[in-house]
């Protein structure tokens, strides 16, 4: 369990310690598929893991299962991205 509190490099990247937050689904983003302010919230309170991959996005607007999940193709979110 020590180790895990242990910096590792992963690549190009430097980690203070080696606790990985999966991405997860967690619903924060505004009801047009951008992140909001409860997403930079929700992070900002979890930033001393070593890794943070976010979350799940959709690849349409239309795949959305719930309203507040973000969707990667909006163009302000991923230039040339397509809804």
């Amino acid at each position: 369990m020590k180790q895990s509190f242990t910096p590792v490099r992963v690549g190009r990247y430097s980690l203070p310690n080696r606790l990985v937050m999966a991405p997860m689904t967690r619903s924060r983003a505004r009801f047009d598929g951008t992140p909001g302010e409860l997403a930079a919230e929700y992070y900002a309170q979890r930033a001393s893991v070593g890794l943070i991959v976010t979350e799940a996005s959709n690849l349409r607007m239309m795949d959305r299962a719930t309203s507040l999940r973000q969707a990667s193709t909006l163009p302000r979110i991923s230039p040339g991205g397509r809804g």
